[in-house]
């Protein structure tokens, strides 16, 4: 049997579709009863009228198990794609051409990291993510004739998710998220063109808002690169059309001040909402004990957005300093190190 493989283009066409065919050309139950091994009591859950699920059950275990099903119903293409790129198994879907991006996710290891971690998990958070690995699972062995219309045109078949998966997905997001990967590739770069002290004479620009009085600042990155490097592609190359800020967005308004009369919280992810499947799945968790509406990462339990009976909770991108580089050289007398 030949085994045909899809280029990486027709990939991220399928990424960009998947909610179109998930909505319109794919179907699965949402009326009746369905049978999920593994609950504890019955569980109910409530689309809207664009789909969005509620979850009532009796306890925390079975909303995020169900929580897991319903994701899975919604975006399990969505979250193969997504696993398959964070483990460097994408050239599974895109064969040759992905090889260059499965290598570096390989290389960065955030599926070697997130096994270790697993390990290290307490028992109350690993029941957590077993819980909703287990409602995946469900609908993938369960329901094979709900899976996506996506995953025959990519000629791939889901395959059950571990712990360590839903790891790699949130290191992979993180990674994403990070903003000094450039930064710290520059400054390395401008120290071996130009040495050490002149080099920290141009960079980096540090800011500390609590000592900043004046206006904001912000500075175009053309504006800053010395003239003697413009011609430099190398370094160029790393560059994007954007401009310093001192970080990301997030407000709230106190009672007195909002319209309605209660505190509003708002924030900013920094995620990109224009892409199809957005990168949030939107959820309801409701128990006796607890009651949730919000989204998370597809792959991810939980609510990492949303808002409570009690308080409204969100996240967004301060742009620290999350990675560091380190230049390794294969030690001449022995190949197997580095030094």
């Amino acid at each position: 049997m030949k085994v045909v493989r899809k280029p990486l283009f027709l990939a991220l066409i399928l990424f960009a579709l998947g909610i179109s065919a998930c909505s319109f050309l794919n179907s699965f139950q949402t009326e009746g009863t369905l049978v999920l091994p593994g609950l504890k009591a019955p569980v109910t859950v409530h689309r809207d009228e664009k789909g969005m699920a509620y979850i009532y059950a009796q306890d925390m275990h079975d909303a995020v198990m169900a929580q897991g099903f319903v994701t899975a119903q919604d975006r399990l293409f969505q979250m193969e794609l997504t696993r398959l790129v964070a483990t460097g198994r994408i050239c599974e879907m895109a064969g040759e051409e992905a090889r260059p991006l499965a290598i570096r996710m390989k290389t960065i290891g955030f599926l070697r990291n997130a096994r270790q971690h697993a390990a290290l998990l307490d028992p109350e958070t690993r029941a957590f993510f077993q819980s909703y690995i287990d409602g995946v699972n469900a609908f993938i062995q369960l329901r094979p004739k709900e899976h996506h219309l996506e995953f025959k045109l990519a000629g791939i078949k889901p395959t059950p998710w571990a712990i360590e998966d839903s790891l790699a997905v949130l290191y992979l997001m993180s990674w994403d998220l990070a903003a000094n990967l450039e930064t710290e590739i520059i400054a390395q770069m401008l120290v071996e063109k130009l040495g050490p002290e002149k080099a920290k004479e141009i960079f980096p620009l540090n800011l500390n808002p609590d000592e900043t009085r004046g206006p904001e600042v912000r500075i175009a990155v053309s504006e800053w690169i010395p003239l003697a490097l413009e011609k430099d592609q190398n370094l160029l190359a790393y560059f994007k059309d954007h401009t310093l800020a001192l970080g990301s967005n997030n407000w709230s308004v106190g009672s007195r001040l909002s319209a309605g009369g209660k505190p509003i919280v708002a924030n900013d992810p920094h995620l990109d909402a224009r892409i199809l499947p957005g990168p949030f799945h939107p959820i309801g968790l409701i128990t006796p004990q607890f009651r949730a509406v919000g989204v998370n990462i597809p792959g991810l339990p939980g609510i990492a957005v949303g808002r409570t009976g009690y308080v409204a909770f969100g996240l967004t991108n301060a742009y620290g300093d999350t990675q560091d580089l380190y230049v390794e050289t294969l030690d001449a007398k022995d190949q197997e190190k580095y030094t």
